[in-house]
């Protein structure tokens, strides 16, 4: 047996152990969930005589409780997950290797890190789940509300209506820990690339086994492989890879430390014959279905017709589904049997394992009608930031969701193709912005890589940012850096893995700009616009009220013309704040009250607060986040503080206010999203020119990063 055909058999026991993990994590959530239910129901059965926000709170309570303990009892599965996947890959290459090779072990990155990392953030995606129950159950309290139920019936239909997420959390979990080995995989194998030449994928071989990872089991990629693909693929990916050990000659010939050349001389001419580099003689999944019952490749296959075509033998595995996995219609296979050239566009090809040298197109080679509308809401312009953007390769999934991206699995989520009304959201600029946004997240996380790999082009990139520390280990060149005006006030140098962390000092600035004595300004604009509401009568009529509001619109200057100010609220309104605007019908609606309050916010420097509970909606749901990523929610509404804080620390403000990745790749995400590429280039102007007044610094630097970028790689 070859050590690599060793390894291989070393990794599917892995892969079973990994089951172990998934059985216990779904016991734990049965029972959670099963003790939840019954707390809930009592709870509502207790407060059943209270008033319905005394319901509301005890419920809500109840559900934050739960989902807490279900992230606790996640992450402590997953840490513990994450030292037994070190350790088996450390005595994997031991007892593979011997003496030969001192192997070295994944403890480079944060566990903590890579589990918020993994999975589109496993925490913020509870939270989700536990956000979406706590509605439902407002709702049904509204409902009964509405009906002018008693408080008592309005708990019981809470216990009737509980439609636990179990499913939906147990699939979470089983990707989470498919992720977390995956990157300690990938982690590993890196580290110890002077022995590992690269790593094959290997599907799990069951009627379970998705389609996805069926036509993927077997390829072999190297380690720096542009279109390498990791496990996991899917929601309840359970596949995996295992490390491909070069042949004998080639580590004879590697100049590596922790290989001993004195054993490896001494080894006997069967073992060296073992050093192979060849790729496990294991059976892919195509053989092995071809070996299964009837039965078996029916629930595979989908129906009997693919059943019997595949039995033929005369078309490949492969081309019996897309790309993203789903099956070719009967009558498609038909005509590849018969030699006619399909018309699906999509059909599946042999994944290859050459680089293509060429240019990779702006979203890759994925063809789906995700792709389709991409393409249409992003554009193809060519400007600094889509000159960066080409440098990215393809993105491996795209597909329909809560909007988000995951940078170790390399999903794309680019929002909900319909709302709870049916409504087709794919044609809304709500949605356009979204996509948008999610790209910027991809380029932000991925394009800092590329630079980084040249220390030149990163000097560049960084120039009057951060103060750079680049060392050298192990013929390794390693790039750390510093906050040039506030590094006092963090304790070491940090390894950039964002673009947008290099603007630290200027979202600092920001910050202190945003944050100086808040009080005092919100407080003036309170106090002016009380004194505006004090200068009105009752009966003055409407007609007197609005030439009341348009002599102090003339009198208050503002880098806003009134009419821009009405377009941008008008905008906002009907698009962001549809639901809470339904009967504004034309601009003429925006009052110029409206405009003179408008202008009292500019003047001040001040926006309703996500910590005050409440959202500033003449403001862009981006703007909104962009100034509340920088402010850290002093002003504005970005997204919690819980969230900001799972990210590793990129610097601290003289107040002690620390400010992580979070605060950083949010911003320039919305960056992205208003000032880059928002569909409406007149209202872009708009949000430039806010943008440009309440966070200078940040918007600057933003836009001489991306300019840097376009140059490194025109």
């Amino acid at each position: 047996m070859s050590i690599n055909d060793d390894i291989l058999s070393r990794g599917l026991k892995q892969r079973a152990l990994l089951s172990l993990y998934e059985k216990k994590l779904d016991n734990d959530l049965t029972k959670v969930m099963s003790s939840h239910k019954k707390r809930l129901v009592n709870s509502a059965i207790k407060n059943g005589n209270k008033s319905v926000n005394a319901l509301n709170r005890a419920l809500t309570l109840e559900t934050r409780k739960t989902y807490r303990k279900i992230y606790r009892n996640g992450i402590t599965e997953l840490k513990a997950l994450a030292g037994t996947s070190s350790k088996f890959h450390n005595n994997t290459l031991k007892q593979s290797l011997g003496k030969v090779y001192r192997s070295k072990v994944y403890t480079g990155l944060k566990v903590n890190d890579l589990i918020i990392n993994s999975a589109g953030t496993y925490s913020e995606q509870i939270a989700s789940i536990s956000l979406s129950q706590q509605r439902r159950i407002k709702d049904v309290v509204r409902k009964g509300m509405i009906d002018n139920l008693a408080v008592n019936k309005i708990a019981k239909n809470v216990g009737d209506s509980i439609d636990l997420p179990s499913a939906q959390l147990k699939t979470l979990s089983r990707t989470a820990i498919t992720e977390t080995s995956s990157n300690i995989s990938d982690a590993t194998y890196k580290l110890n690339e002077d022995v590992i030449d690269g790593y094959q994928y290997v599907a799990t071989l069951d009627s379970r086994t998705s389609m996805i990872c069926g036509r993927l089991d077997g390829k072999v990629f190297r380690l720096n492989d542009a279109r390498g693909v990791r496990p996991p693929q899917h929601f309840n990916c359970r596949s995996t890879t295992v490390p491909i050990v070069k042949s004998y000659e080639d580590i004879r010939d590697t100049n590596s430390p922790r290989i001993s050349k004195r054993r490896l001389q001494r080894i006997s001419k069967s073992k060296r014959a073992s050093f192979n580099g060849q790729v496990p003689s294991e059976t892919n999944f195509e053989q092995f279905l071809s070996t299964q019952t009837n039965d078996f490749k029916l629930a595979v296959l989908g129906n009997q017709q693919r059943v019997s075509i595949f039995n033929m033998g005369k078309l490949k595995f492969t081309q019996f589904s897309t790309k993203d996995g789903q099956l070719v219609s009967v009558s498609k296979l038909e005509e590849l049997l018969n030699g006619v050239k399909p018309t699906n566009k999509g059909l599946a090809t042999t994944v290859s394992t050459t680089v293509n040298k060429k240019q990779a197109p702006l979203y890759g080679n994925t063809t789906s009608e995700e792709l389709a509308l991409l393409k249409d809401n992003y554009g193809n312009v060519e400007d600094e930031f889509t000159i960066g953007f080409r440098q990215l390769k393809p993105v491996k999934s795209i597909e329909y969701g809560s909007g988000q991206y995951s940078k170790f699995s390399d999903r794309l989520r680019i929002g909900s193709k319909v709302n709870n009304l049916g409504d087709d959201m794919t044609k809304t600029i709500n949605w356009k912005t979204t996509v948008i946004h999610e790209l910027g997240h991809r380029y932000d996380d991925n394009i800092i890589d590329i630079v980084k790999s040249n220390p030149d082009n990163f000097k560049k990139l960084s120039k009057g940012f951060v103060d750079l520390e680049i060392k050298e280990y192990s013929g390794k060149t390693y790039i750390g850096y510093k906050s040039k005006k506030y590094s006092k006030y963090t304790q070491s140098a940090k390894r950039p893995e964002t673009m947008s962390e290099l603007a630290v000092d200027s979202i600092i600035d920001d910050y202190k700009d945003l944050t100086y004595k808040l009080r005092d300004r919100r407080n003036k604009y309170i106090y002016q616009s009380r004194q505006a509401i004090g200068g009105t009568t009752h009966d003055i009529g409407s007609k007197g009220f609005n030439d009341y509001y348009k002599k102090l619109n003339s009198s208050k200057k503002s880098f806003l013309t009134d009419n821009e100010i009405r377009d941008y609220i008008y905008h906002n309104r009907t698009t962001n704040y549809k639901y809470y605007f339904r009967n504004l019908n034309s601009k003429s609606d925006i009052t110029d009250a409206d405009i003179y309050n408008f202008k009292l916010k500019l003047e001040n420097k001040t926006l309703d607060s996500s910590l005050l509970s409440t959202y500033d909606r003449d403001f862009r749901g981006e703007m909104n986040d962009y100034i509340g990523s920088i402010s850290f929610n002093k002003i504005g509404a970005g997204h919690s503080d819980g969230y900001y804080k799972k990210f590793p620390v990129i610097g601290r403000t003289p107040s002690a206010r620390v400010l992580t990745e979070g605060n950083s790749s949010e911003a320039f995400a919305e960056y992205v999203a208003m000032l880059r590429k928002y569909p409406d280039k007149e209202i872009q102007s708009i949000n430039r020119k806010i943008a440009e007044h309440y966070a200078p610094n940040t918007t600057k630097t933003f836009d001489e990063l991306v300019k840097r970028i376009g140059e490194i790689y025109d």
